[in-house]
C-alpha cells in the first residue's frame, strides 16, 4: 500500500464521503471513538489497579490483555460496518445505473406505442388500441418507478449534489424539445417556445434542471387534449428567470 493510499485511509472525511454516510455512521469514525474509549479505559483501569495491586509488572500486563481484548473486538465491530457501508454503497450503485440504463429503452418504447396508437402507420382496431392503452399505461408506470427509484438512491447515498455551471437555458430547452418531437407528433400536440431574446447565462445545475423541465414537458404533452398545444415560455424578471409551461 503506497503512502498516498495510507493517507486516504486515515482521512476520515474522504471515507465517509465514499461510503456516502453522515459522519456519525461512518465505520472510521466510529474506530476513532472505540479507540479513544479504549484509551480512557486502559487510562482508567491502570489508575484503578495501581492503587489495590502492589506489583506494576502484574498491573502493565493485565491493562495490556484489556487493551488487546477492547481493541480484537473494536475491531471485529468495525469490519461489520465496513461490509455493511460497502455492499450499501454497492447497491446503490447498481440502482443508479440500473435506472439509468432503463430510462431510454422505456421512453423509446413509450414514443412507439403513442405512434402506433396515432394509426400513422396503419389503421388500428378498437381492440387493438384497448391492447396499446394498456401497453402505454405501464409504461408510464415503470417510467415513473424508475424515476422514484433513482431520486430515493440519490437520497440514501448523500449523492443529489448540484453541479453548478453557466450554460444557455434556452439551449437547454430547445434541446428537450427535439427529443420530444417524436412524442408530442404522435399525440397530435405541438411544441411552441417563446423565449425572451438576448437572454443572459444562467448559473445552475443543468442536469437536475433539465429533469425538472423533462417531467413538467412530458406531464403537459401526456395530459393534453387531442391536437393541442404546449406554450413553453422563458424570460427574465429583474434578477430571475421565469418559465412557464402551459
Amino acid at each position: 500500500m503506497s503512502f498516498k493510499n495510507i493517507l486516504s485511509q486515515l482521512n476520515i472525511f474522504a471515507q465517509c464521503k465514499k461510503y456516502g454516510l453522515p459522519l456519525w455512521q461512518c465505520p472510521q469514525f466510529l474506530f476513532l471513538v472505540m479507540g479513544i474509549v479504549i484509551a480512557i479505559t486502559a487510562i482508567t483501569f491502570y489508575a484503578i489497579a495501581t492503587r489495590y495491586i502492589a506489583d506494576p509488572r502484574l498491573v502493565a500486563l493485565m491493562v495490556l490483555i484489556i487493551t488487546a481484548i477492547l481493541f480484537i473486538i473494536a475491531n471485529i465491530i468495525n469490519r461489520s460496518f465496513e461490509r455493511l457501508a460497502e455492499a450499501s454503497r454497492m447497491k446503490s450503485e447498481f440502482i443508479s445505473v440500473v435506472s439509468h440504463q432503463l430510462r431510454s429503452p422505456l421512453s423509446n418504447l413509450r414514443w412507439a406505442i403513442e405512434l402506433l396508437m396515432s394509426g400513422r402507420t396503419d389503421p388500428i382496431t378498437e381492440k387493438q388500441l384497448e391492447y396499446f392503452k394498456i401497453l402505454k399505461e405501464n409504461s408510464i408506470r415503470m417510467g415513473e418507478l424508475v424515476s422514484d427509484l433513482l431520486i430515493v438512491s440519490r437520497l440514501e447515498t448523500a449523492k443529489l449534489l448540484f453541479k453548478k455551471q453557466e450554460f444557455a437555458f434556452e439551449d437547454l430547452i430547445n434541446n428537450l424539445i427535439k427529443e420530444f418531437k417524436p412524442l408530442a407528433r404522435a399525440s397530435n400536440v405541438e411544441i411552441k417556445f417563446e423565449p425572451e431574446k438576448n437572454l443572459p447565462k444562467v448559473f445552475s445545475d443543468p442536469s437536475q434542471l433539465r429533469l425538472v423541465i423533462e417531467n413538467l414537458l412530458d406531464n403537459a404533452i401526456r395530459y393534453i387534449k387531442e391536437r393541442g398545444q404546449v406554450e413553453i415560455k422563458l424570460e427574465k424578471r429583474d434578477k430571475n428567470f421565469y418559465f412557464e409551461i402551459k
